[in-house]
């Protein structure tokens, strides 16, 4: 069962899959004429590239987010483990500034001629907060200072 943005349930069935992309065709069945989307280059993606992602956030309700960055590097290669527990090596990833929440991998990562040129895969962040590791700085810059204040 697929639900589309309008509400409705409609079946599908399963055209292809490419299990170490954890990623799936889909042909729907009985719904309106819908729109496909555009496939672009992402071998053509340069650093600077604008990019959207579409996703939804953290499982919110009210529909999907949209958020916008560029290409902040590319030909990334990222270590993960499969969902049998096998080392896996993802190669040519692209990477970008866009926020990426829990929620969002699985959507689209788009160029600004709004054709797909990725899948939103990973989100890779430091522990905790910015502030959280500026303060951490600091305490240990007073410490090292004699416990003056900076």
């Amino acid at each position: 069962m697929v639900t589309l943005k309008d509400s409705k349930g409609y079946q599908a069935s399963v055209v292809g899959i490419l299990p170490l992309e954890d990623l799936a065709l889909l042909r729907i069945v009985g719904a309106v004429p819908l729109s496909p989307v555009h496939l672009g280059d992402s071998s053509k993606m340069v650093i600077g590239d604008d990019v959207v992602t579409v996703g939804y956030a953290l499982g919110l309700s009210g529909g999907p987010s949209v958020t916008e960055g560029i290409i902040s590097a590319e030909h990334r290669e990222v270590q993960t483990v499969a969902s049998d527990g096998t080392p896996v090596t993802l190669h040519e990833m692209l990477q970008t500034d866009a926020p990426i929440s829990s929620g969002n991998s699985g959507g689209p990562l788009v160029n600004a001629a709004a054709q797909v040129v990725g899948i939103n895969t990973m989100v890779a962040s430091s522990s905790g907060s910015p502030e959280h590791r500026l303060r951490e700085l600091l305490q240990h810059a007073e410490v090292a200072a004699g416990g003056a204040p900076l």
